[in-house]
């Protein structure tokens, strides 16, 4: 799950649940994209480490604001 938060708004204002499939262009076919070898596996990795980011800033995102309103 991908939040966008607004800066001017102080809160999250989309939420977006989706995957990503990379696809070969000459077959058409989907295609694992560590298996292509030179800098794919970076590619991967990179998008991997930020996807779980983003996860990880949502859960804290999402902790703080249930103590917030526990307090209310």
């Amino acid at each position: 799950m991908c939040s966008l938060f607004s800066l001017k708004q102080q809160c999250i204002v989309a939420e977006v649940e989706g995957a990503a499939t990379y696809v070969d262009t000459k077959t058409g076919r989907s295609v694992d994209i560590r298996t292509l070898g030179g800098g794919w596996i970076k590619v991967f990795e990179g998008l991997t480490e930020k996807a779980e980011e983003a996860q990880r800033l949502k859960e804290n995102w999402d902790a703080e604001r249930a103590k917030r309103k526990a307090k209310v």
